[in-house]
């Protein structure tokens, strides 16, 4: 995916809405979490279900489908807590079933919750819009990603890492829920940690560690 540099809010335009299916909203329950949570985590694209880590086990509506942006605008309402998951073209916002679901459009209606977002560049979006939350820079989360960037990888080490990456930021937001700074940084530990050796990381555990990022009202960027 290409990096895309500058912020462009479109106007007088709508994103594409799509009928609503019964199917895809489900709620993931646990006694852990008391906050309204919402996970937009497009299942199209069955390439990124190891990111369903990040969020297994907490008490949250899940889409996975393909809904309407009017359904989907009245869930990010009544959430305090937004995960935003899976492929993305930077500023532009999250990719699923053929289309952008989260789009510039969608930015003031996600401003002042607490956000998670891990796309590809996902940080250009927050920083065009100054959100906050924790998001990730490119992830290479894929063979074709690696070759693109010229980082040595197998798919062995990508599947490693990939569980790796997913299970390093769930625990890292339980044990910070509320300060993404001190969550970005823990997820990045974590995740090095996690390794064969921790010493010798694999060119693309080296790559991801650099390239999560934490953001909270009352705290700079870390």
């Amino acid at each position: 995916m290409l990096k895309v540099k500058t912020c462009t809010i479109p106007k007088g335009t709508r994103s594409a809405t799509v009928e609503d299916t019964s199917t895809t909203i489900a709620r993931k329950m646990s006694n852990e979490e008391t906050k309204n949570v919402l996970v937009i985590h497009p299942a199209a694209d069955r390439g990124t279900d190891f990111l369903e880590d990040i969020y297994v086990g907490i008490d949250a509506v899940v889409i996975r489908g393909n809904v309407s942006d009017s359904l989907l605008r009245k869930e990010i309402a009544r959430a305090d807590k937004v995960y935003l998951l899976g492929h993305g073209f930077g500023e532009k916002g999250l990719y699923g079933h053929g289309r952008l679901i989260i789009t510039n459009e969608h930015a003031e209606a996600l401003r002042g919750k607490m956000l998670i977002g891990i796309w590809c560049y996902a940080q250009e979006y927050f920083n065009c819009h100054r959100l906050d939350g924790l998001f990730s820079d490119m992830m290479i989360s894929e063979l074709p990603e690696a070759e693109y960037l010229g980082v040595s990888a197998t798919e062995n080490e990508i599947n490693l890492s990939n569980r790796a990456y997913a299970e390093s930021i769930a625990r890292a937001l339980v044990l910070f829920p509320d300060n993404f700074a001190a969550a970005a940084f823990n997820a990045k530990e974590i995740y090095i940690a996690s390794a064969e050796d921790p010493n010798h990381l694999s060119e693309v555990m080296k790559y991801n560690s650099e390239r999560v990022f934490g953001r909270s009202r009352e705290r700079s960027e870390l």
